[in-house]
């Protein structure tokens, strides 16, 4: 018996592994390609450098198609529309998936897609078109978006969300009404819950650091406590300019907040380091998911964040605090309240904490809802 062929995704990323410095699309991407590697022939198609780098990765293949861990994966030296051509209609896909809107690859894909290849596509914007991310590079984008619809590029395109927020953002930004809601994927790990003494507080920060993850806005909130605070920034110096506006800050702070810059951490090493502080602060713009939030409450880690992810009404469940960023104060008193917090207080909400995310991530239904979210589009005619 003849044996039946697999359908073929592509997919087209900036950044992937062993790259580590392009943040929660990484992880995003190597987390799906577990899930669907079992029922579809996957190809990743992205550079053969790290996000933010000029130099190539050592000991890879580029320009062919090669095997990294379990991935099969083209790393292109040049990632201009003819190379991009060629992957496609030599790996002659099924489907191909797009994990960005405003990439250059994603522009030159759509572009290539709509004039020649005429595949189905699904666009996963991650955020990208929510109103704070908007707002930067704002006259660039509105370029591409006003092309975007002139040459009626949606066409045969499927769009991807991970939360009601981006899916309405979608609607709203596209005019596109026919959106696939699906949270990421995640790699859990199951952990027990920290312990913290009373009057200490180590926080953690992990970003890539630009301004739409508000570093410096977590930096101003700690020149307002009285309290012995360690305080330590992980993640890519991705805007040198914006990292400079922080140093200033740092250079200022009172002798009681100890703020340490600890470089870049790898994909794989993010919870583990998590695991020796108490809270995760990420005052962000916006996240359309935040897989780093995600690591930090798997990880125990009580979550101070803004009221712009998906993860809201933290404190109603005694698993963190979602604030509005208009209200400083209350960051600041969730702060000094962790410090004096003792440790049965404490551990009761870091239990609290891991058990809400491995309730709130279904991953067994979840894995079943792509796999059955791919062959519903590979199956649909063209229109």
């Amino acid at each position: 018996m003849k044996k039946k062929m697999k359908k073929k995704i592509l997919l087209f990323t900036n950044s992937f592994l062993p790259g580590f410095k392009g943040g929660g699309p990484i992880t995003s991407i190597s987390n799906l390609v577990n899930i669907l590697n079992t029922y579809f022939d996957i190809l990743i198609c992205t550079k053969n450098y790290d996000f933010g780098e000029t130099e190539p990765y050592k000991n890879i293949i580029y320009d062919n198609i090669t095997r990294y861990k379990e991935y099969n994966v083209i790393y292109l030296s040049n990632i201009d529309k003819k190379n991009i051509a060629k992957v496609i209609k030599e790996f002659n896909p099924d489907v191909i998936y797009l994990n960005s809107f405003f990439s250059e690859i994603t522009q030159r894909v759509m572009f290539l897609n709509k004039f020649i290849f005429k595949k189905k596509l699904i666009v996963a914007p991650r955020g990208e078109l929510q109103n704070n991310a908007l707002k930067i590079k704002k006259n660039k984008k509105s370029i591409y978006l006003f092309f975007y619809k002139l040459l009626g590029i949606y066409k045969n395109i499927y769009f991807h969300s991970t939360d009601i927020i981006e899916t309405n953002s979608i609607k709203k930004i596209l005019n596109i009404y026919t959106i696939n809601q699906l949270p990421n994927a995640v790699k859990m790990r199951k952990f027990t819950p920290l312990v913290k003494k009373k009057n200490e507080l180590k926080i953690i920060f992990v970003s890539r650091i630009l301004r739409n993850k508000n570093l410096h806005y977590a930096l101003h909130l700690l020149k307002s406590i009285s309290y012995n605070i360690k305080f330590d920034i992980y993640g890519p110096k991705e805007n040198i300019t914006y990292w400079n506006e922080c140093q200033e800050i740092i250079d200022i702070l009172p002798n009681n907040i100890k703020v340490s810059y600890k470089g870049s951490l790898a994909q794989n090493e993010i919870v583990d380091k998590m695991r020796e502080y108490h809270a995760f602060l990420l005052p962000t713009l916006s996240e359309n998911f935040g897989h780093v939030i995600v690591e930090a409450m798997q990880a125990g880690l009580l979550p101070i964040i803004s009221d712009q992810t998906p993860w809201r009404n933290l404190d109603k469940i005694n698993a963190g605090w979602d604030i509005n960023l208009d209200n400083k104060q209350k960051y600041i008193e969730v702060i000094e309240k962790l410090y004096l917090m003792n440790t049965e207080e404490y551990t009761k909400k870091s239990f609290n904490v891991i058990q809400y995310i491995h309730t709130k991530l279904n991953m067994k239904k979840l894995s079943k809802d792509y796999v059955d979210l791919f062959n519903q589009i590979i199956g649909e005619k063209n229109v």
